[in-house]
C-alpha cells in the first residue's frame, strides 16, 4: 500500500460514523466471499423499529450450536433435501440446512455469507420450509439480496403453507404493516392463530397485542393476558414483562403486586431490562412478600399447557 493509499484510507475512516466503522471492521476481517453488506438505515433497521413501536414480535430461525463458519465448505456438499430420521424416529435437519439457518442472526448483523445464501436458495428450491422462511427474511431486510417486500411476502406465504410456524407469524406481521401485502388485520389475526396452534411463541404474543390494543378484534385484555401467559410459558421472555405490567395496573387480570413482581423478575432473569418497573412494584410489598415471591421465581418452571 502506498503512502497516498494510506492517507485516503485514513480519511475515509475518519469520515465514517461509529456504526459504519464497526461494519467496515467486520468487512475487513471477513473472507472476500463473505462481504455482502446491507446499507446503513436499511429496510431491516426500519422494519425492526416499526415492530418495536407496535410491540410486535418477529421470529427468526434460532441460532444453532456448532455454528462454525469453517464448516461452510463441508456443509455446501451436504445438499440432501428433506429430513433424516434417527432410530427413535426424531426428525433431524441435514447439516447443510442447519448451518444455513443459523447464519446471519440476530437480524441486526449486517453480514450474510455467500455460501449461506447459496445453501438457502438451494434448499428453498427443494421446497424446504425453513429455508424458504429465512430467505423471505433476507428479501424483507435487503441483506445479501435486493430488498423486495412482495417477494418476501410470497416466500413467507409459501413457507407457511408448508407448515412453518415462524412464517405464519411473520406473514401476519406483514399484513399488519401492509408491507408486500395489503394491510389486513383480519388476515393478520388468522395467520397468528394458525402460527400459535403450531407453537409459534411470537404469534402467541402478537395475538395478545391484537386483543390488548383492539386491533382487528374487540379489545379484550383478559384474552390478551391469556395469550401472553401462553407465550411466556412457552419461552417468550417479553410476554413475562407484559404480564408484569398488566398485574401492576389490573388490566385483564386482578391487580396483584406480588404477581407483577414475579413476572417482572422472571423477565429480568431472562435478560430483560425491567429492574425499574420491578422495583416500583417491590416498594408496595412487604419484606416477607418479596421473600416468598423470590422463592417462587427461583423455583418457577414453564408450563406450555397453560392457556
Amino acid at each position: 500500500m502506498t503512502e497516498d493509499d494510506k492517507r485516503i484510507l485514513l480519511a475515509l475512516i475518519w469520515a465514517l460514523k461509529p456504526a459504519d466503522l464497526s461494519v467496515l471492521q467486520a468487512c475487513l476481517q471477513a473472507a472476500p466471499d463473505a462481504q455482502i453488506l446491507t446499507q446503513q438505515d436499511s429496510a431491516n433497521g426500519h422494519f425492526l423499529a416499526q415492530l418495536a413501536r407496535m410491540g410486535l414480535a418477529a421470529e427468526h430461525p434460532e441460532a444453532l450450536p456448532d455454528d462454525n463458519p469453517g464448516r461452510a465448505a463441508r456443509a455446501l456438499n451436504d445438499m440432501t433435501t428433506g429430513y433424516t430420521l434417527t432410530a427413535k424416529g426424531r426428525e433431524v435437519l441435514p447439516q447443510g440446512i442447519k448451518f444455513a439457518l443459523s447464519r446471519g442472526y440476530p437480524p441486526e448483523e449486517a453480514l450474510v455469507e455467500t455460501s449461506t445464501l447459496s445453501m438457502l436458495q438451494k434448499y428453498a428450491s427443494a421446497e424446504n420450509a425453513e429455508a424458504i422462511n429465512k430467505l423471505a427474511g433476507l428479501f424483507l431486510e435487503g441483506r445479501g439480496v435486493p430488498e423486495n417486500e412482495k417477494q418476501a411476502a410470497a416466500l413467507y406465504r409459501k413457507a407457511a403453507e408448508k407448515g412453518d410456524r415462524l412464517a405464519h407469524n411473520n406473514l401476519g406481521i406483514l399484513h399488519i404493516l401492509g408491507r408486500g401485502v395489503a394491510k389486513d388485520l383480519t388476515a393478520a389475526h388468522n395467520w397468528f392463530r394458525l402460527g400459535a396452534a403450531l407453537g409459534s411463541t411470537g404469534a402467541m404474543d402478537n395475538l395478545g397485542e391484537l386483543y390488548l390494543k383492539g386491533m382487528g378484534v374487540p379489545r379484550d385484555a383478559s384474552i390478551a393476558a391469556g395469550w401472553f401467559l401462553m407465550a411466556a410459558n412457552n419461552g417468550f421472555k417479553q410476554a413475562k414483562c407484559k404480564l408484569g405490567v398488566m398485574y401492576a395496573v389490573g388490566d385483564g387480570v386482578p391487580k396483584d403486586d406480588v404477581q407483577s413482581y414475579i413476572w417482572f423478575s422472571l423477565g429480568i432473569a431472562d435478560g430483560l431490562d425491567a429492574a425499574k418497573e420491578r422495583d416500583e412494584v417491590a416498594a408496595r410489598l412487604t419484606n416477607s412478600q418479596i421473600k416468598e415471591a423470590d422463592k417462587f421465581v427461583a423455583a418457577w418452571k414453564p408450563d406450555p399447557k397453560t392457556a
